[in-house]
């Protein structure tokens, strides 16, 4: 991203998806980069709240993408994973096509979404931000030159029995 990290650190860890990738292999011309995090504690965590914030551009906007993500299938016959940062190939929520759309499945197994109400462009930078606690969930987005604002929220009961708020 063009913005230093919010922290003022330098920004070291970018990842470089989508055509031409360097030291990942493209397996998708383009638009079906992977990075896991396979046998490291994040997979086992119990978060009793988090915060995801990340930056993101994409080269095309086209088809159903995900940006970031937790991988499983963990409610029975669903398709929804614990966790998927997407840019949806329709018009849901609202009738805005392209936008980026945050579902999750909370430490109860329910599922839930946020949505920015904007639709994601081709060649410009996003900074998202996704905050999760026992009772409230936001979807905050930051310009390329201004502060962060709120786009979506949900209230409720997140916490599972074991105080995780993501299944």
């Amino acid at each position: 991203s063009p913005l230093p990290l919010r922290s003022g650190l330098p920004n070291t860890l970018s990842l470089d998806f989508g055509p031409n990738p360097t030291g990942f292999t493209d397996d998708g011309g383009g638009q079906n980069d992977d990075n896991y995090t396979a046998g490291v504690p994040i997979q086992t965590y119990l978060f009793n709240s988090i915060t995801i914030e990340l930056a993101f551009n994409m080269n095309a906007v086209g088809g159903w993408q995900a940006v970031f993500g937790k991988d499983g299938k963990p409610i029975g016959d669903s398709p929804v994973p614990p966790l998927k940062f997407l840019i949806r190939d329709d018009a849901f929520p609202d009738d805005v096509p392209n936008q980026l759309f945050i579902e999750w499945i909370d430490g109860n197994s329910v599922i839930h979404n946020l949505a920015t109400g904007e639709t994601v462009v081709a060649g410009e930078w996003n900074h998202v931000a996704f905050t999760l606690s026992a009772t409230d969930a936001q979807l905050w987005v930051a310009g390329e030159t201004g502060g962060y604002v709120l786009k979506d929220s949900l209230t409720g009961t997140f916490e599972g029995p074991g105080g995780d708020v993501l299944f």
